[in-house]
């Protein structure tokens, strides 16, 4: 006996849900006040706090804390939308408010590294989850999907040490090597820059065309990357994205997503490799 036209119809409708709306605002919240214990670790281990009043203290941990969990989200929606996250521009974002929040130099660049650390976390861990979840059949068998995803935060957490260990090493070698990432550059220029009414205008003055975009082009993020474009003072970045929207048109997209992974593999191994041998030759 088969099932009923109604029986069939409820099964395909029904997708299986990861988490319910409670403990969506939970997870939410409690995130928020981890960020924020973070935020007051981080002030203590770099003694940011005599730099500042109490008051102000307490406005950087909580602003710390919040625009955390606020670029986490921004950046990890502009990958799942565009597969690029444009952390150094949310973070450049916060760093404005706080720079008219009149923050010191010192607490200003602990919180671009902090917003810069956590950021990502959402669009790394996002991506690899929604990989996971494709891989496993779209969450058609609920237990399956999540002991797989179980699988996958256990070897992320692994993955932190191996990272911290690997930044370390590395990081020394490219500092000591003058090899200096442009953002680096871009977020100390701005921190010792003293606030004035020109930036507030600025400020207000290009927010209208990112509030333009983001309503043109929905929940895409397109004010975003448009700012991390402008941002990145390097033309030919620019340039490849005309050629692979070329490319697209040409060829189609019916194998990119074999395609596109071999570019961006020899890339990286191109740039990792150029790095490298820059620092010891």
């Amino acid at each position: 006996m088969g099932q009923s036209p109604i029986s069939i119809k409820k099964t395909a409708s029904e997708e299986p849900e990861a988490v319910d709306n409670s403990q969506l605002v939970k997870t939410f919240f409690s995130s928020i006040g981890l960020f924020v214990g973070g935020a007051v670790i981080i002030a203590l281990v770099m003694g940011i706090f005599t730099e500042m009043s109490l008051w102000q203290s307490v406005a950087w941990v909580l602003f710390a804390g919040v625009s955390s969990i606020i670029v986490m989200i921004l950046v990890g929606t502009a990958t799942m939308h565009s597969g690029w996250g444009p952390t150094f521009a949310v973070v450049t974002i916060c760093l404005t408010i706080g720079l008219l929040a009149r923050f010191p130099p010192l607490p200003l660049s602990v919180l671009v590294g902090y917003l810069g650390s956590v950021g990502p976390c959402m669009m790394d861990t996002g991506v690899g989850l929604k990989a996971g979840w494709l891989i496993r059949g779209k969450g058609a068998d609920k237990h399956h999907e999540m002991h797989g995803r179980r699988q996958q935060v256990l070897i992320k957490q692994l993955g932190v040490f191996v990272g911290i260990a690997m930044a370390v090493v590395f990081g020394i070698i490219l500092v000591q090597g003058s090899v200096i990432p442009p953002m680096s550059i871009f977020y100390a220029d701005t921190i010792v820059s003293t606030p004035n009414p020109t930036l507030l205008r600025e400020l207000a003055l290009w927010a209208i065309p990112g509030a333009v975009l983001q309503v043109a082009f929905g929940n895409r993020s397109a004010g975003l990357m448009l700012a991390s474009g402008l941002l990145v003072n390097n033309p030919v970045f620019g340039i490849s994205v005309l050629v692979a929207i070329g490319v697209r048109l040409i060829f189609g997209t019916k194998h990119m997503g074999i395609r596109a992974p071999g570019l961006i593999a020899g890339d990286g191994l191109f740039g990792f490799g150029e790095s490298v041998f820059r620092v010891f030759f």
